[in-house]
């Protein structure tokens, strides 16, 4: 976006995205996706993530990057969920040979989506909320939603938070299946307002920002409103299209 302008005025420009979002189909489609700890402050992301959405990963213990001794935990923090119901979540765990106790809460903002004991009083992996046996061999453990129905609100995270209260516990993966809609559709930009300050009489001023979005039916467009609307212009024109979008999702 360029500001070129005779005036030391007007400090401030409206963004107006206006995006053609009608027309959303009524079936609901579900995605899979698999975050694998690669260490202990990252993961790595494979199958089909949300447009734009972003993980984050600490785990607490310093002896493995997969592995939860007493009192640590890891947390898995995702971004970019808005708009999206998480309907499975499958952990990949073990234990040790008779031992190992802990627990999970996953939220979605300050709504309980799943819970496995407390962080006061964690539950064997031996059972049946965990696994129901000890393994030394990685199992998957289906987790119980107490809310598949929620539909994740803007600006909230889906927090995944899996403790060890006894040695020792191993999570080395989240899959998890999520429905992409029915939802209304939702664009993002990383500003609403871009601030150009006071720009000296036949000098121009440039500023940038990024636009994306899920459940876009149309392209979008950008418009520019406000006064001296037409000393802006952006280079080049901004026009998002939508099958520009789809491509970026299915390579994600």
């Amino acid at each position: 976006m360029d500001k070129t302008t005779a005036k030391r005025f007007l400090p401030c420009l409206l963004l107006m995205l206006v995006g053609c979002l009608w027309g959303i189909s009524a079936r609901a489609v579900e995605r899979t996706v698999t975050y694998t700890v690669s260490s202990a402050t990252a993961v790595a992301t494979s199958g089909i993530a949300p447009f734009g959405s972003s993980a984050k990963f600490v785990n607490t213990c310093t002896v493995a990057k997969d592995q939860l001794t007493g009192s640590t935990k890891m947390t898995l923090t995702l971004s970019g969920y808005t708009g999206l119901k998480i309907t499975g979540l499958i952990l990949s765990m073990k234990s040790n040979t008779s031992s190992g106790a802990g627990y999970l809460d996953v939220k979605a903002g300050t709504t309980q989506l799943a819970a496995i004991g407390k962080s006061s009083a964690a539950l064997g992996f031996n059972n049946a909320a965990w696994h129901g046996s000890w393994s030394t061999s990685y199992v998957n453990v289906n987790v119980s939603l107490t809310d598949a129905s929620y539909v994740i609100q803007d600006n909230e995270d889906v927090v995944i938070v899996v403790g060890a209260n006894a040695n020792s516990l191993y999570c080395r993966s989240f899959t998890l299946t999520y429905e992409e809609g029915p939802a209304t559709p939702v664009l993002h930009t990383s500003h609403t307002s871009l601030s150009f300050g006071q720009v000296e009489t036949g000098t121009g001023k440039q500023q940038s920002f990024t636009l994306s979005g899920h459940n876009l039916t149309a392209d979008a467009s950008l418009s520019v409103t406000g006064p001296d609307y037409e000393q802006f212009k952006s280079t080049p024109p901004v026009r998002i299209s939508l099958l520009l979008m789809e491509r970026l999702q299915k390579r994600m």
